[in-house]
């Protein structure tokens, strides 16, 4: 019976984590593109000023409650907020269900609350800022004392200080390319990301997840592009597809690679 409060207790901490942080992504989503500092002023209604009250920003139960409407002026709440939220809880409850309660927890939630972040971001404003990718070369510092395991595969510290030496060297050689191209095939805070991720999972996941980033961007984007209105003006932002792309090889990375040299060795 105590056992079962007690693994009770833990999975709401981890949930309400989840939610808090979650909570507070939508405020870098927001703030973050547009120079606004993270702290002040407190949150408010965007259009009319409101000052939100602790209880209008308890995660997702305020905005059914205001049914996704500002409690002030009535304008309309987006869903992305609530979804951003659920996203939280469901990212740190996942994470807690395959590392534990230990750093990789930490590490990883908080990488794939980034990866939150930088999808949105991206998205409406075609940036990945700088100060994410500091984040997430913080949290690779922090990475270098703990492993990601699976069968015979091990990323270590030399697999993630290579991942990290592989991002550098992309940037030289795009630099390169561009260069001699005169013109920009990439994005530089892409690379910037791929770079810092790097010094996270290692260079092996890495090359994995940039794959599986090309995949993804080409079943979404080549049936776009077939499409004539949208055609003549889309831009396609890879920073989305990068961040998906490392939150699969991640989940999924060490297992593929033992399944593949499972069937040479």
């Amino acid at each position: 019976m105590l056992e079962t409060i007690l693994n009770i207790t833990i999975y709401l901490l981890i949930s309400l984590f989840g939610l808090a942080i979650g909570s507070f992504l939508n405020v870098v989503i927001y703030r973050l593109p547009n120079n606004m500092s993270l702290v002040k002023p407190s949150s408010h209604c965007p259009k009319c000023g409101y000052k939100l009250k602790w209880y209008d920003n308890i995660p997702v139960l305020s905005y059914l409650l205001l049914k996704g409407k500002c409690r002030s002026c009535k304008d309309k709440i987006s869903p992305r907020y609530m979804a951003v939220e659920l996203m939280g809880l469901f990212i740190s409850l996942g994470v807690f269900l395959v590392y534990g309660l230990s750093l990789n927890y930490f590490i990883v939630t908080l990488l794939f609350m980034t990866f939150v972040c930088i999808v949105f971001i991206d998205l409406k404003h075609y940036i990945i800022p700088d100060s994410l990718n500091v984040f997430i070369v913080i949290l690779g510092i922090a990475s270098l004392f703990t492993k990601f395991s699976y069968g015979r595969f091990t990323i270590t510290y030399v697999d993630k200080l290579l991942g990290f030496t592989l991002g550098l060297a992309i940037i030289l050689l795009v630099f390169i390319i561009e260069r001699l191209l005169k013109k920009e095939i990439i994005g530089g805070g892409d690379l910037k990301l791929i770079t810092a991720v790097g010094l996270v999972i290692g260079w092996e996941l890495t090359l994995l997840g940039i794959l599986f980033a090309s995949i993804i961007a080409c079943l979404v984007e080549l049936p776009l592009s077939l499409n004539k209105k949208l055609r003549k003006d889309h831009v396609l932002p890879f920073g989305p597809y990068l961040a998906l792309g490392f939150a699969c090889s991640l989940l999924w990375g060490l297992n593929l690679l033992e399944w593949y040299f499972g069937m040479f060795f």
